[in-house]
């Protein structure tokens, strides 16, 4: 959706032929993902993003580029949690955050449930437990039990690997500006955009799209998503050039 003279490059995770070993840390992933970047873009400015997951990869690429020297044009994260973000915080204010944005979560679910009939409630609650089901697939993975061959089961280990990654992951702060772009129907928004806050000491612009975190990606939200995409990134592209 974007316009025909905008380039879009994508990162593919290394593991995912089936044949090598899949990256097991976030600076690690990084570190690899530069490398391929720099093959088709030795200098910057570079202009960066990651959705869900990747969003943290991408954050991680930013902060070594500053590392070496280099200038991030934009960073956008495309619905992304700042992973890790309570642990770049004192003990007394991580407590404080999680009692907060937990409470907050609840009371959003009960108005979002409130305003549905008995059967979308139904597909409301089963479809949020999808996501409560993630740490007892790991559990399983851990164990084995996962089964052993074919391109599932290297997905399958990339996508338990990331899951490993994200856990472990203790994020230094990154002196940029990071660009948020929040799915308005999602129900801790506020939570995500602190964690980002955070993090970015160059502060965080927040770019509200239509959808949730998977129909962002979707007609018809998707071509607002673009739209509001390439406006950052003719913003950013005239900043870096004056």
């Amino acid at each position: 959706e974007l316009p025909a003279d905008q380039p879009f490059y994508g990162l593919q995770s290394r593991g995912l032929d089936g044949m090598s070993a899949p990256l097991k840390s976030i600076p690690a992933m990084a570190a690899e993902y530069l490398t391929e970047v720099r093959q088709l873009q030795p200098k910057g400015p570079y202009y960066l993003g990651g959705r869900s997951f990747g969003g943290a990869v991408a954050y991680e690429m930013a902060r070594q580029l500053i590392e070496q020297g280099e200038t991030v044009g934009l960073l956008a994260m495309l619905d992304a949690y700042p992973l890790g973000w309570l642990k770049a915080c004192s003990a007394a204010d991580a407590q404080r955050y999680e009692q907060q944005f937990f409470k907050l979560r609840v009371a959003r679910h009960r108005e979002n449930l409130s305003r549905l009939n008995w059967r979308g409630k139904w597909q409301y609650i089963t479809h949020k437990a999808q996501f409560k089901k993630r740490k007892y697939k790991h559990w399983f993975w851990l164990l084995g039990l996962s089964g052993r061959y074919g391109l599932r089961n290297a997905i399958r280990n990339v996508e338990e690997w990331n899951y490993r990654a994200a856990k472990e992951y203790v994020p230094g702060h990154y002196p940029g500006r990071v660009t948020f772009f929040g799915a308005s129907e999602e129900v801790s928004l506020e939570e995500t955009i602190t964690g980002w806050q955070t993090l970015a000491l160059g502060g965080v612009e927040v770019v509200r799209v239509p959808g949730d975190h998977q129909t962002m990606l979707h007609a018809p939200h998707l071509e607002e998503l673009a739209a509001q995409l390439q406006n950052c990134l003719a913003q950013a592209q005239a900043e870096v050039s004056l």
